[in-house]
């Protein structure tokens, strides 16, 4: 990756890019040994990749708080806004 004036990465052609990376949680044995065995672990991580143009908080508003990968439906908490709001 390179590196501009504006510290932006840029994409240089030959890099081999990947969809995960194994992340084993550190306080148990499996989660140690999580990057040694990455075929026999649920320790993975999923890279998102974004369209070009897309921002990360343009992502997040459209995906933000979903499961990308499991097809689990997620409950959703909806709070009221506080009585005082937009009285200031």
């Amino acid at each position: 990756m390179a590196f501009d004036a504006r510290r932006r990465i840029h994409r240089q052609e030959g890099l081999k890019a990947f969809d995960y990376i194994v992340v084993g949680d550190c306080t148990t044995l499996d989660g140690l040994a999580a990057p040694y065995d990455e075929e026999n672990t649920a320790h993975i991580m999923k890279v998102e990749g974004m369209t070009p143009g897309t921002t990360i908080l343009d992502f997040w508003f459209a995906r933000g708080n979903s499961d990308l990968y499991t097809g689990k439906t997620v409950t959703m908490q909806e709070f009221q806004p506080p009585a005082s709001a937009g009285l200031h």
